[in-house]
């Protein structure tokens, strides 16, 4: 009875065996497609290696096809070389006959240049900006012209609104006619004309002491011997050079290898 089943199991073997299965695991199926995959690009790139070893081969032996980009060509020349076509089958045509190398670089037209790079740009598209040269002088008495202007460019006409989205077309309205930037943040604070009308006054810069005692004084305050007007601060080297002690103070500290001015001890320092 073992032997029996014994070979029974040995023909069932040599069934199996003898018989092609069609199943194929999935890793298998992976490595065969990147096997296959890696073999096309090696055949496909040793043929280009190849064809292009042989073309210029050819062509530094002077059997081979003439470049079809080659100076001196037209644009037939070009195509035909292109498509396969044959010297033998037409006439080629030459560059200018009169055409002669340069041998040195006296007359040629130098490329890449500041010069060449305006030269070579449309004048359409030059940027333009929205502001006007200089800022302009706006105070109480002419602050409603611009106004006018600005509120007529930038709302033609319509209702004045001051929301978020015509922010940005008032903010160029007023660099247009007032060469003013307005900061962000104080254009977001603007919500109505009288906001802008204070945002577009500045405020006048205060007039010095010196200026204003020096217009308002009399004649007995001018004839005071100790009594001097400055239009800047009054250092020690002011007072010392007008003492006539500078010079022998400026010396004394050369000759010592001290530092004259605060810069100097600055410099020294680093």
């Amino acid at each position: 009875m073992a032997s029996f089943r014994r070979s029974t199991l040995q023909l069932s073997s040599v069934r199996l065996l003898s018989e092609t299965t069609t199943f194929v695991c999935r890793s298998c199926r992976s490595r065969i497609a990147s096997t296959q995959t890696r073999q096309l690009h090696a055949s496909s790139s040793s043929k280009a290696e190849r064809q292009r070893s042989e073309y210029f081969s050819e062509t530094d032996s002077g059997q081979g096809q003439r470049s079809p980009f080659e100076p001196g060509l037209g644009e037939e020349d070009g195509v035909d070389e292109l498509s396969g076509g044959s010297r033998k089958q037409r006439k080629r045509q030459k560059g200018d006959p009169g055409y002669t190398p340069a041998k040195t670089a006296d007359g040629l037209e130098r490329i890449g240049t500041k010069q060449w790079v305006e030269s070579m740009r449309d004048p359409k598209d030059r940027f333009q900006g929205w502001s006007r040269d200089k800022p302009a002088e706006i105070n109480i008495s002419n602050v409603e012209l611009f106004l006018q202007k600005i509120m007529a460019d930038a709302f033609s006409g319509a209702q004045p609104s001051f929301d978020a989205a015509t922010k940005f077309r008032l903010a160029e309205s007023v660099a247009k006619f007032t060469g003013i930037r307005i900061p962000d943040l104080k254009m977001e604070q603007i919500k109505d004309v009288s906001g802008l009308r204070a945002a577009l006054v500045r405020k006048q810069k205060e007039a010095r002491f010196s200026e204003v005692f020096g217009k308002n004084q009399n004649a007995e305050v001018r004839d005071l011997p100790n009594v001097s007007i400055s239009d800047r601060r009054v250092t020690m080297f002011d007072k010392e050079n007008e003492r006539g002690r500078w010079k022998i103070i400026e010396k004394a500290l050369r000759q010592r290898g001290l530092p004259v001015f605060k810069k100097e001890a600055n410099r020294n320092k680093r």
